[in-house]
């Protein structure tokens, strides 16, 4: 199904979703194609300059650097999907970028080293410190991730099957806001999973590191 182009300008960027003028700049698109490739995947559409406004591509010219970026710009091959859609007498290219299943894409640089990027929940792009795993993801950049809690919350839930929300509390010492964000972002990234038993928060870890 074919999405249209003034629906998505309106929703705007997201963790799924960005924005772009043209395919000129191929570190800039490496790196955009990285943040998608790197979380759960999404849609990069061309032709919407930083206005939020549709001004149209030459598709012909924008594919083929398009395909020039993804031969040799990133450190893991993606197969992406591009589609024409033509509105208000302008086209713009959807291109659907899936989530990378094994190894991290990274967006290469001048000197052939490769820089791993990744989004947030409003679309920002980061790029990362370092990846502990495939669903997890720390840049200090983002106020929301903590290095610190992580690791702590990451060796007790690897010591224990499972802990309640109130014996993570006890044993990390931090505050209680840092905690539940930390936990939230894990639980969307599915790397732990919680439930209800005898009303009490049961965490568990889901992920092998």
């Amino acid at each position: 199904m074919t999405d249209n182009i003034s629906t998505l300008i309106k929703e705007g960027k997201s963790k799924t979703i960005d924005f772009i003028a043209s395919s000129e700049n191929p570190h800039h698109i490496a790196a955009l194609i990285s943040s998608f490739a790197n979380c759960e995947g999404g849609t990069l559409v061309i032709g919407v300059n930083s206005k939020g406004k549709l001004i149209g591509v030459l598709p012909e010219l924008e594919i083929q650097l398009l395909e020039e970026v993804i031969q040799h710009y990133l450190s893991t091959q993606i197969q992406v999907e591009i589609e024409q859609v033509i509105e208000k007498f302008k086209v713009a290219l959807l291109v659907r970028i899936p989530e990378c299943d094994s190894k991290f894409c990274g967006a290469i640089d001048v000197n052939g080293e490769p820089h791993y990027f990744v989004r947030t929940a409003k679309g920002e792009v980061f790029e990362s410190t370092f990846i502990i795993e495939k669903s997890w993801v720390y840049h200090q950049k983002d106020t929301f991730f903590s290095e610190e809690i992580f690791s702590a919350l990451r060796e007790v839930l690897l010591n224990e099957n499972q802990l309640t929300l109130a014996s993570i509390f006890k044993e990390i010492d931090a505050k209680k806001s840092d905690i539940e964000n930390t936990l939230s972002i894990l639980i969307e990234q599915k790397v732990i999973d919680f439930e209800f038993i005898n009303q009490k928060v049961y965490y568990y870890w889901i992920r092998n590191s």
